[in-house]
């Protein structure tokens, strides 16, 4: 029987930006993103393409529907994940006391992983 193993550490900004950006590209499978980008191109050009020809005028109760159509294009094609990856980094940057430092213990015996928080 072999000595167990111990790890201490915290995580860093790095880490917890992988783990939403893993967490994200399980929560919208690579068809749904393909079919959102299928979506949202022609979409985001036939929006350029109108506030191109015709301005930015408001030319009935709709005249900034291209424009929203165009920001709404360009969210879904990715601006909202750097929209998330800013949001976890600031929750990073403000609230380090909820990233606790943790030990965990690997041994054969168990042959499981165990974590204990520190602040226990």
């Amino acid at each position: 029987m072999t000595e167990g193993l111990t790890f201490r550490g915290k995580l860093t900004l790095e880490d917890v930006l992988n783990m939403q950006h893993y967490r994200a590209l399980a929560a919208l499978r690579r068809p749904v993103r393909l079919l959102i980008g299928l979506v949202a191109m022609p979409i985001a050009f036939l929006a350029a393409h109108d506030l191109y020809t015709h301005g930015l005028v408001a030319r009935n109760s709709y005249g900034l529907a291209p424009l929203s159509f165009l920001g709404l294009s360009c969210y879904a094609l990715g601006s909202w994940s750097l929209i998330q990856r800013s949001a976890v980094r600031n929750y990073y940057l403000k609230h380090p006391e909820r990233y606790l430092e943790t030990v965990v213990f690997l041994d054969d015996a168990a042959r499981q992983l165990r974590k204990v928080h520190l602040s226990e």
